[in-house]
């Protein structure tokens, strides 16, 4: 709950790696502190779709390539290991398929 209370990543790595900090010896396998979380009730599953918030995002119109970039820092992300990485994400909002509406052909 340490972990959780500070929103911090909490699952079966993390509280082993945590357990390896406090030099708890022996420590417990990933399944084995998985088995425990679910025993005392303590994981769940995301319920139903996102459903968005309403939320309206600053939008910059761009009709040129390189004019305007939306970026995600994604992370902490974690390898094997108390490994943490972080990563870049960036799209450009004129070129994006996602974000071009090209309409239809009509036969």
């Amino acid at each position: 709950m340490n972990l959780y209370n500070k929103e911090l990543f909490c699952g079966n790595q993390a509280i082993q790696w945590a357990m390896t900090d406090m030099q708890v010896q022996p420590i417990p396998s990933l399944s084995t502190i998985g088995r425990i979380l679910r025993r005392r009730e303590l994981t769940h599953r995301r319920t139903g779709r996102y459903s968005p918030k309403g939320k309206k995002y600053p939008e910059l119109p761009s009709r040129e390539a390189n004019q305007t970039h939306q970026v995600d820092m994604v992370g902490p992300c974690y390898l094997t290991g108390p490994i943490k990485f972080y990563s870049l994400h960036t799209v450009d909002t004129a070129t994006n398929p996602h974000a071009c509406d090209f309409g239809h052909n009509e036969a």
